[in-house]
């Protein structure tokens, strides 16, 4: 029996606009998702419903979605998750780079439970060569930070590598350090002390308090407990936290943005081919037949 058919599992709950979060619904769709292939595939055709409706109704499947398959993730078996992988790190950029920090940060939350040795590998893939557009990179960087996550050298390296390379180039004047801050951050944050004398040369020029920091880190001089929720990556909160708290944030949209919409449909389209756009299935679908 299909998701189409299957009339035990809760769809329509996940289309109310109005009311509380269907937890029950949320809870019972992603037991089904974590092993039915037919269930997966009917959550995105509804996440890409809203995506394309975002702002012509009030709906929040764009936000159970993610929720339901970051809950599923554990369950659902590698292949799956390298597709959704995919899917939803092109659709976080493509949010980003649409400016709609909200939806971003979302689709962060179900694309960092799919883990990091699917995940980094695809960010080096998707990073731009000159870290532009901003809003992009700055997504990437964000979630290059699982590789605190892995002890793994062949995840941990390439990423490594990256961070020096960005580092490298705000040395040498081809990038501002703003751009690549987070690479220090990252570096900070691993205590990788062999770019330490790097970091320490481009603070020397740019005096910033936010690289002061990062030394400190790579010298073990200031250390982040990685349960301050001002650290923590928000994949790594429990949904039952971050759903409620971008729940508000939608309505809020709805309620007090009704202009969003049309200055986002105003905005002019990216200039030129961009690396994070070949991040993607040979198909749309996230999980093909």
């Amino acid at each position: 029996m299909t998701a189409e058919t299957n009339p035990s599992l809760p769809w329509d709950a996940l289309r109310e606009p109005q009311g509380p979060i269907p937890w029950d619904a949320l809870k019972r769709l992603a037991h089904a998702a974590g092993r039915d292939e037919d269930v997966r595939e009917r959550l995105q055709e509804l996440f890409e419903e809203s995506l394309e409706s975002r702002f012509d109704r009030q709906s929040f499947e764009c936000l159970y979605v993610p929720a339901i398959l970051a809950m599923a993730a554990s369950s659902m078996p590698p292949e799956a998750r390298d597709q959704a992988a995919r899917y939803f790190l092109r659709a976080m950029l493509e949010a980003a780079d649409e400016g709609d920090e909200t939806m971003a940060n979302v689709v962060s939350t179900v694309l960092g439970r799919m883990g990091p040795e699917i995940v980094l590998p695809l960010i080096v893939e998707a990073m731009p060569k000159d870290y532009r557009p901003w809003s992009v990179s700055l997504a990437l960087w964000a979630m290059a930070a699982l590789v605190l996550d892995t002890d793994a050298p062949q995840y941990r390296e390439p990423i490594i590598r990256l961070c020096v390379e960005a580092l490298e180039k705000a040395d040498r004047g081809e990038v501002e350090i703003d751009e690549v801050s987070w690479a220090a951050y990252l570096l900070g944050r691993l205590g990788y002390r062999e770019a330490r004398a790097l970091v320490q040369r481009i603070q020397d020029k740019a005096q910033s308090p936010d690289l002061d920091d990062y030394l400190d880190l790579m010298d073990g001089n200031w250390e982040i407990d990685p349960e301050d929720p001002g650290y923590a990556e928000l994949w790594k909160r429990p949904v039952k936290e971050w759903v409620p708290q971008y729940h508000q944030f939608l309505q809020q949209e709805y309620r007090g943005d009704q202009d969003w919409a049309a200055r986002q449909a105003s905005r002019p389209p990216t200039a030129g081919p961009a690396t994070w756009r070949a991040i993607s299935t040979s198909s749309r679908r996230l999980w093909p037949s």
